[in-house]
């Protein structure tokens, strides 16, 4: 939510303003003006809402179980393959894991990098 809230707050009035002296209705203005100059925000928050999911265990463990073939997810196998002493693949598994996160938020600085440069 804060990536939001933060897109939103940086936007201020004054682009509501102009819309609605313009004669939109305020669902208009959020949807042709607000949201469009948001955008940098929902994709950071929705990166971040995946890689804080991606990692979670606890809420998967006891919402979802660990049945073999149906609701494992990757910080559980990690988590398996360490109560079963195979360190090697839970390293492995670890290291992809790593190795995405990195290159999803890689893509995200890129973006918003580009966005930055464009004045949006």
């Amino acid at each position: 939510m804060q990536p939001l809230q933060n897109a939103f707050e940086s936007i201020g009035h004054h682009p509501l303003e102009a819309a609605w002296s313009l004669g939109a209705k305020p669902m208009d203005a959020f949807f042709s003006v607000i949201l469009p100059l948001a955008m940098k925000g929902y994709i950071t928050a929705a990166v971040l809402g995946f890689a804080h999911t991606l990692g979670e265990f606890g809420v998967v463990l006891m919402v979802g179980g660990n049945i073999p073939g149906e609701t494992r997810v990757v910080s559980i196998a990690i988590y398996d393959h360490v109560e079963s002493m195979e360190y090697a693949q839970a390293h492995s598994i670890s290291l992809v894991l790593l190795g995405f996160s990195f290159l999803v938020l890689l893509a995200v600085y890129i973006i918003n990098g580009k966005w930055r440069s464009k004045g949006l």
